[in-house]
């Protein structure tokens, strides 16, 4: 995923589906769960939700929901899905990770 942008995000404690650590419902805001300490991996997988919802814009959750849909509603093989766990790995995503964890205190 090629994004050379970093925006300014919210990392924040709050409502979060059941069986799931974090979500991103507004462009630039990261809900994790109570439950979890967010880790550097799922910080920099919720960012690539960052960068889908700045290039989809108000397209971004029919998007994501369509492809469920066309997955056989397998969030394993959700396309936005499958693009934001190659940010885990991504050195990008990672180093904007520990920035955003860095500023919200939790490094």
């Amino acid at each position: 995923m090629e994004n050379n942008n970093k925006v300014p995000v919210k990392l924040t404690k709050g409502f979060v589906f059941p069986g799931y650590a974090a979500w991103v419902p507004f462009r630039r805001r990261i809900i994790y769960s109570k439950k979890y300490q967010p880790t550097r991996r799922l910080v920099a997988h919720e960012l690539v939700h960052v960068v889908q919802h700045e290039k989809y814009g108000l397209m971004f959750y029919p998007r994501y929901f369509l492809g469920w849909i066309f997955s056989g509603f397998n969030y394993w093989n959700i396309p936005m899905e499958k693009e934001a766990r190659s940010g885990e790995q991504d050195h990008f995503y990672i180093s904007w990770a520990e920035e955003v964890m860095r500023k919200s205190g939790l490094i």
